[in-house]
C-alpha cells in the first residue's frame, strides 16, 4: 500500500510557477497626441504600470495614453526567447478596440523582452518601457 501511495504521488505533475512584478509604463507615441470636439490633446506617456505576470498570464492595472484608468488580464504567447505576442481584454478603449465582448474590450500588442527590460508595443503607434522584477 506505501509503494502504491508513493507511487500515485509521484504520478501527480507538479507545475513550477513562474512570477514577476512589472512596473514602469514609459511611453513614446508615433504621433504627438488626439482630437476630442476639435482640441488637441497630448498622449499620456507616463503609464503607472503595474502588473503581476504569472506564468505568462498578465494581471495589469495601468493609466493608458487617453488617461483612463484601465484594468487588463491577458496571456503572453512566446515567439521565441525575446518576443511574445499578448492578446488582452480591457475595460477600456471602446472607441478603437478591433473587438468588443460584452462589457470588456479585446486589444493586443508585441512584446519584447531581454533581461529585467520589457518594451511593449503596438507597431507604428506606441512603444511603452517597463521593468520586470522576478518574486
Amino acid at each position: 500500500m506505501r509503494s502504491l501511495f508513493l507511487i500515485a504521488i509521484m504520478a501527480v505533475p507538479s507545475y513550477a510557477i513562474s512570477a514577476a512584478l512589472v512596473l514602469g509604463g514609459w511611453s513614446h507615441h508615433k504621433s504627438k497626441g488626439y482630437r476630442v470636439n476639435g482640441h488637441a490633446i497630448p498622449y499620456n506617456n507616463k503609464n503607472n504600470l503595474i502588473a503581476l505576470d504569472v506564468n505568462n498570464y498578465i494581471f495589469a492595472s495601468f493609466k493608458n495614453s487617453y488617461y483612463e484608468q484601465t484594468k487588463a488580464i491577458g496571456y503572453e504567447f512566446k515567439i521565441n526567447k525575446y518576443f511574445g505576442v499578448m492578446p488582452l481584454l480591457t475595460d477600456t478603449y471602446d472607441d478603437i478596440a478591433p473587438l468588443k465582448i460584452g462589457p470588456v474590450n479585446l486589444m493586443g500588442m508585441l512584446t519584447f523582452k531581454a533581461g529585467p527590460v520589457v518594451l511593449l508595443f503596438v507597431p507604428n503607434e506606441v512603444y511603452t518601457l517597463a521593468i520586470k522584477f522576478k518574486l
